[in-house]
C-alpha cells in the first residue's frame, strides 16, 4: 500500500532563530524564499507591485499591460517583507531598485502605448501581448483551481472575442510556444529528471501535477486545432472558352477520298445535333442533345442516350451532301435503311466532324 504524503506544514513567518545579519539568518530566509517562490503565483506578485505603487501614489496604470512574469522575484520580496519579514541588506538594496525600474517602466511603456494607437502593426502586436498575458494570468488561476482539487476551465473566447482573425491567429502561435515550454517543464519535473523543475513544482502533489499537466496538453491540442474558425470560400472557376474545352479533341480535318472537311470542333460546344463519320469504319454517328452538347478531354458529353450510328455501304453519297442544312441532313439520315447501332461518343483522328447543328438552325 502506497504511503500517504504528510502535507507541507507552513513554519513561523518571522523567523525567529536566527539573528539578522547573520550566515545562518540569510539561510534560514532563502528557505523561506523558496517557500514563498512555490506558493506564490505570477499574477499575485503583480498585484502585490501595483498595489504598493498604489499606495504610495506612483504610477502604475500602464504596468497593467506587463505580463505577469516580468514582477517576479521583486514581487516576492515585497510579499515576504509586507509579511513581517526583514529582507537582507541586498535584497533590500535589489527590491528598492526593482521598485524604482518599475516607475520608469511605466512611463516608458506609456509611450509605447501611445506609439500603438499610432500604428497599426504595433497596435496589432499590442494586443497579441496582451491577450497572452490575459491567458497567462487566467492559466495562474486554475493552478490554483488544482490546487483546491477542482476541476480547471479556460475559454479561449473569453479573451479573443472582439479581436480579428489576424490578431487570434498570432496569439495561436504565441500561445503554442509558451505553452509547449511550458509542457516540457512539467514533463521533466513530473518525471524527476530537473532536480530545480521538481522543487519549483514541489508545491503540487503528483496528482495535482498530473491534472496540470493535462490540462496544459489539452489546451495546445485547442490551438492546434485553431482559434479562428476558417471558412473556405469556395474558388470561383473561369469559365473555359470553348477552344479550351476542345484543345485535346484528335479528329480529321480532311478527307479527299470523299472531298470531307470537318467543322471547326468548337461548334461542337452547345450544338443540339451533331454527326460524326469515321472513315476508317464507315459508321455515320448521330448525337443528340437537348441543353446542348459538351466536350470533355475527347468524349462528347450531355448527348441523349443512346446515341445511334448506321453503317454506310456506299459512302460515294457524301459527295452530294449539304452539311448546314438541318432537313437535309435529317432526311440523309433517314435514307440508309441499315440497322443502328450503338455510337460511342469518343472522338478519334479516324473521325470526321460532319455536321454541328443547332436547333435554331432549321433552313
Amino acid at each position: 500500500m502506497a504511503r500517504k504524503r504528510k502535507p507541507i506544514t507552513e513554519s513561523s513567518v518571522v523567523p525567529q532563530t536566527a539573528e539578522y545579519g547573520t550566515k545562518e539568518y540569510d539561510n534560514e530566509f532563502y528557505g523561506k524564499f523558496l517557500r514563498y517562490d512555490g506558493k506564490t503565483t505570477d499574477q499575485i506578485c503583480k498585484e502585490t507591485i501595483i498595489d504598493c505603487l498604489r499606495t504610495n501614489n506612483k504610477p502604475y496604470l500602464n504596468l497593467k499591460t506587463l505580463h505577469s512574469k516580468n514582477f517576479k522575484p521583486a514581487g516576492i520580496y515585497l510579499k515576504m517583507e509586507q509579511d513581517g519579514i526583514r529582507l537582507p541588506e541586498t535584497e533590500k538594496n535589489l527590491l528598492e531598485s526593482e521598485i524604482l525600474n518599475f516607475i520608469k517602466l511605466d512611463a516608458k511603456r506609456g509611450i509605447e502605448l501611445e506609439q500603438i494607437r499610432k500604428s497599426k502593426s504595433v497596435q496589432e502586436r499590442y494586443f497579441v501581448q496582451k491577450t497572452a498575458s490575459e491567458i497567462l494570468n487566467a492559466l495562474d488561476s486554475q493552478v490554483v483551481a488544482i490546487q483546491k482539487n477542482q476541476r480547471p476551465q479556460l475559454d479561449f473566447k473569453t479573451f479573443t472575442g472582439g479581436l480579428s482573425s489576424g490578431v487570434i491567429k498570432l496569439v495561436e502561435d504565441e500561445m503554442k510556444s509558451l505553452l509547449e515550454k511550458n509542457i516540457k517543464e512539467l514533463k521533466l519535473a513530473r518525471n524527476k529528471k530537473d532536480p530545480q523543475l521538481v522543487e519549483g513544482y514541489s508545491y503540487l502533489t503528483s496528482k495535482q501535477l498530473k491534472s496540470l499537466l493535462e490540462f496544459s496538453e489539452d489546451l495546445l491540442k485547442r490551438l492546434q486545432t485553431g482559434l479562428v474558425t476558417r471558412f473556405k470560400s469556395p474558388r470561383k472557376t473561369k469559365p473555359k472558352t470553348a477552344d479550351k474545352l476542345v484543345k485535346k479533341v484528335k479528329y480529321m480535318e480532311r478527307f479527299p477520298e470523299l472531298g470531307l472537311i470537318s467543322v471547326n470542333p468548337t461548334e461542337l460546344i452547345g450544338a443540339n445535333i451533331v454527326y460524326i463519320y469515321n472513315t476508317k469504319t464507315r459508321f455515320l454517328e448521330r448525337f443528340e442533345s437537348e441543353q446542348g452538347i459538351g466536350v470533355r478531354g475527347t468524349t462528347l458529353t450531355d448527348i441523349k442516350e443512346p446515341a445511334v450510328k448506321k453503317k454506310i455501304r456506299n459512302p460515294e453519297v457524301f459527295k452530294s451532301i449539304n452539311t448546314t442544312n438541318k432537313n437535309f441532313m435529317e432526311r440523309f439520315w433517314s435514307g440508309f435503311k441499315t440497322k443502328q447501332g450503338t455510337a460511342n461518343p469518343r472522338i478519334n483522328s479516324h473521325c470526321i466532324l460532319l455536321s454541328c447543328l443547332n436547333n435554331k438552325n432549321e433552313s
